[in-house]
């Protein structure tokens, strides 16, 4: 189904595909949240330095790495996640007219109100594809996803996409 990792388009071309065997377009690519830039950005240097660690021992050095930075460290990746929510925004609306769903587009995101940890979000819902359970409050995840089991699936997708987009500029 995947066609590899494309990486978020953050100019004016939309990132979602008319296939030319039918007329039927994919969506945009869902915005990546803060840890999965920072994911995609580091596990690389680990895959250098461990060429035969694991996808799930990355993603734990990936995880300590993404706990022990400051909050100001982790506002560049914010950064790029706000970027992305507003790509993903532009070209969703755009999908939206061509494929005639949505009328006027996106609403804007709900602000979330403060809530303890674990608590469930007011509106969000988690961002792993295929995945439509309501996100929890968790800082970690940026209230981006339901579950554990959904940031390690959506950083699995994630890693593995990026691997065969790798292969694809080796060959």
């Amino acid at each position: 189904m995947s066609e590899g990792f494309v990486a978020p388009n953050l100019g004016d071309e939309p990132s979602f595909n008319v296939s030319p065997r039918s007329t039927v377009a994919k969506a945009p690519q869902a915005p990546l949240s803060a840890y999965a830039f920072f994911f995609k950005e580091t596990q690389a240097s680990i895959k250098s330095q461990q060429p035969d660690a694991t996808f799930e021992s990355v993603s734990k050095i990936v995880e300590t790495m993404w706990q022990a930075l400051e909050e100001n460290q982790k506002e560049k990746y914010r950064k790029m996640n706000e970027a992305d929510k507003e790509r993903h925004r532009r070209e969703k609306e755009v999908f939206d007219r061509v494929t005639g769903g949505g009328g006027g587009g996106v609403p804007a995101a709900p602000v979330r109100a403060a809530q303890p940890q674990g608590g469930l979000t007011d509106g969000g819902v988690c961002i792993r594809v295929g995945c439509e359970k309501q996100s929890v409050r968790n800082v970690e995840w940026e209230d981006e996803y339901c579950s554990n089991q959904c940031v390690v699936l959506h950083c699995d997708q994630v890693f593995k996409e990026w691997v065969k987009e790798q292969q694809k500029g080796i060959a």
